[in-house]
């Protein structure tokens, strides 16, 4: 086929792969926040916004700040 979507372009591919480098690297933030809402868990970006600044200011990635924060 031609012209068609790549495999690695499929959104479903994309999210299996970002779950994929977020278990091999917990510091991956890019993998989190591809992930963070799929399946929809209605996380919002005032959420995300304050969840960043909280692993910012502790130095921490944003899963680890999820732990932290036992969310």
């Amino acid at each position: 086929l031609s012209g068609g979507t790549s495999f690695f372009g499929r959104n479903e591919i994309k999210d299996a792969m970002a779950y994929l480098r977020l278990l091999i690297n917990t510091a991956d933030d890019n993998a989190f926040l591809r992930i963070v809402n799929e399946p929809r868990r209605e996380v919002g970006p005032g959420t995300l916004e304050k969840l960043a600044n909280y692993a910012t200011g502790r130095g921490v990635s944003l899963y680890a700040a999820c732990s932290e924060m036992r969310l």
